[in-house]
């Protein structure tokens, strides 16, 4: 009994830490995913900075590859190039 007291006082004491280390893992998780969503935002517009729309709606890639500097403005060309 007397050490379930103690184990009770214990928790009773420590409450208040063992909240705020929840609120702080609650704050690191919500900047985690913050910055994943910039992170995939940044790469979304990279991505549509890169690529284009011809006429029908169609997916065009411009510029060169940076691997090899081909040109890349058609899509067959890009998906020719990527299979190599």
């Amino acid at each position: 009994a007397e050490l379930e007291n103690k184990a009770a006082k214990y928790e009773l004491e420590t409450a208040p830490e063992r909240m705020q280390m929840k609120r702080d893992e609650a704050k690191i998780e919500k900047a985690d995913l913050e910055l994943r969503t910039k992170k995939q935002k940044l790469a979304r517009e990279k991505f549509e900075a890169d690529v284009g729309l011809d006429s029908e709606g169609a997916v065009v890639y411009i510029g060169n590859c940076p691997g090899c500097g081909k040109d890349l403005s058609s899509v067959k060309g890009f998906d020719e190039h990527k299979e190599r």
